[in-house]
C-alpha cells in the first residue's frame, strides 16, 4: 500500500514534505470513486463531489491530529466512508424507491 503505511503523525509532522503522501490519497479516493460508488446513479462516480483536494487533505488534517498512530491508509479509508454516505445520500436509487411502493 506504499504511502498508505505512513503514520499519521508522519503526515502531521511532515506537512510541507508530503506531497508524496497526499497523492497517495487522491489516487486512493479517485480509485475509491469507481470501486466503491454504483454506476447506475446518471451521475459521475466521484467521491469528491462538493470538494477539492485541499477539503481532501483538511479532512485528512484533522483525522490524523486525532490519530497519530494511525496510518495514512486508515484516514482514507475513514475518509472514503464518510464520502460515500454523503454520496449515496445525494444520489439515492431512484429504481429503488419505485420497486418499493
Amino acid at each position: 500500500m506504499g504511502n498508505g503505511n505512513d503514520s499519521c503523525g508522519s503526515w502531521t509532522r511532515d506537512k510541507l514534505l508530503n506531497s508524496v503522501q497526499r497523492a497517495w490519497v487522491l489516487g486512493y479516493v479517485t480509485s475509491s470513486s469507481q470501486w466503491v460508488l454504483p454506476p447506475d446513479r446518471g451521475v459521475m462516480r466521484n467521491l469528491a463531489e462538493g470538494t477539492d483536494a485541499d477539503g481532501v487533505f483538511a479532512w485528512i488534517d484533522n483525522y490524523c491530529s486525532a490519530h497519530p498512530l494511525e496510518t495514512i491508509y486508515s484516514a482514507a479509508e475513514a475518509l472514503v466512508v464518510t464520502l460515500g454516505v454523503k454520496w449515496q445520500t445525494n444520489h439515492p436509487n431512484l429504481n429503488e424507491n419505485h420497486q418499493a411502493h
